[in-house]
C-alpha cells in the first residue's frame, strides 16, 4: 500500500484505540492491519504503538505521526474532492424552449442560437430553440 494509506490506516487505529475496532472499520483483517502497522514502524524505525497485553498505548513517536497527520490527510481529502468534482461538473448542451416574451426577458444577451456561458457552469452550453410557443 501506499503512504498515505498507511498512515490512513494508523490515524485510525490511534482514532479507535485498537487495532481490532480499525481493522473492523477499514474492513480488512486485523492480521493486515498489524503487518502494516509494523511495516510502517520499520520505515519510521520506531515503535509507534506499544502493544503489550493489557498495556495498549501509543507511544510518544505515535503521538507526534498522529497530529502530524491529520492536516496531510485532510489535505489529501481535499485534494481528492477538488479533482474529482472538477471532472464531475456539469458540461454539454442545455436546449431551452421558453415563450417568446419569457426569453426576451431573460435570454436577450444571447444574440445567436448558441452562446457559452461563463461563471457558475462554464461547460453548460446554452441552445435557444429557435421556434415560438
Amino acid at each position: 500500500m501506499g503512504q498515505i494509506e498507511d498512515l490512513k490506516l494508523f490515524v485510525s487505529v490511534v482514532g479507535h484505540g485498537s487495532i481490532t475496532k480499525a481493522a473492523t472499520t477499514l474492513g480488512i483483517a486485523k492480521s493486515a492491519v498489524s503487518r502494516r502497522l509494523a511495516q510502517l514502524e520499520a520505515h519510521f524505525d520506531v515503535t509507534l504503538v506499544d502493544r503489550q497485553p493489557g498495556n495498549w498505548g501509543v507511544s510518544d513517536a505515535g503521538r507526534e505521526l498522529y497530529q502530524r497527520s491529520l492536516p496531510i490527510l485532510a489535505d489529501t481529502e481535499d485534494l481528492t474532492a477538488d479533482f474529482t468534482h472538477a471532472r464531475q461538473a456539469l458540461h454539454g448542451p442545455l436546449k431551452v424552449t421558453i415563450a417568446r416574451e419569457l426569453g426576451m426577458s431573460f435570454l436577450q444577451p444571447m444574440r445567436s442560437c448558441t452562446e457559452v456561458r461563463t461563471g457558475v457552469q462554464p461547460g453548460i452550453l446554452i441552445m435557444r430553440a429557435n421556434r415560438s410557443i
